[in-house]
């Protein structure tokens, strides 16, 4: 396993939205500035960097099939397709 950490969730100024920082480590391990990341996911959320996008769809695919996480019907009312 490449890491696993936990993050405090913190409120943003307004409305319901929730933010987390991104590990250092995960950072530097990209070797990149990461300035955007794609979420995919239902019960469990999966951070994408630009680039890994389709892996992380794989992935969340994969884990629904073996029913690992939730039903892919109710993702998909939440707009992820």
């Amino acid at each position: 396993m490449g890491i696993c950490v936990k993050r405090k969730v913190f409120r943003l100024t307004s409305g319901k939205a929730r933010g987390i920082t991104l590990p250092s480590a995960w950072l530097s391990y990209l070797g990149s500035d990461v300035s955007t990341v794609t979420i995919i996911g239902t019960d469990l959320l999966v951070i994408a960097p630009l680039g890994l996008e389709k892996k992380a769809e794989e992935l969340v695919a994969y884990m629904e099939r073996r029913e690992v996480i939730g039903n892919k019907d109710k993702a998909t009312e939440g707009g992820i397709s």
